[in-house]
């Protein structure tokens, strides 16, 4: 928990940071997959496997099959969306909202 922050400034904050971690991990593992990285650490080592799995090619299916709707189900995801919103944030806030609640 951030003090003093909104929780969707502090979601965005931890979004923002997960991000360069995320970008820092793709980078690492770029060089591990390309042998180019030393695996051994002081605390850890690297291996990199290689594991196989079967995968249905989908747009191979006979149109019968792909349009017939015994073959579907809709499903629901529900996500939470952050969106960037004036200058710097400043808005009003909502009756009754509280900087960080929890």
């Amino acid at each position: 928990m951030i003090p003093n922050l909104y929780p969707a400034d502090e979601l965005a904050f931890i979004r923002a940071h997960k991000k360069r971690l995320d970008d820092r991990e793709a980078e690492i593992k770029r060089g591990y997959l390309t042998g180019q990285l030393n695996p051994v650490g002081y605390e850890a080592t690297v291996e990199v496997k290689v594991a196989k799995h079967r995968v249905l090619l989908k747009d191979r299916l006979p149109n019968a099959i792909k349009d017939d709707p015994q073959y579907w189900e809709d499903r629901e995801v529900r996500s939470v969306v952050l969106r960037k919103i004036g200058n710097r944030g400043l808005t009003t806030i909502p009756y009754g909202a509280r900087a960080n609640p929890m």
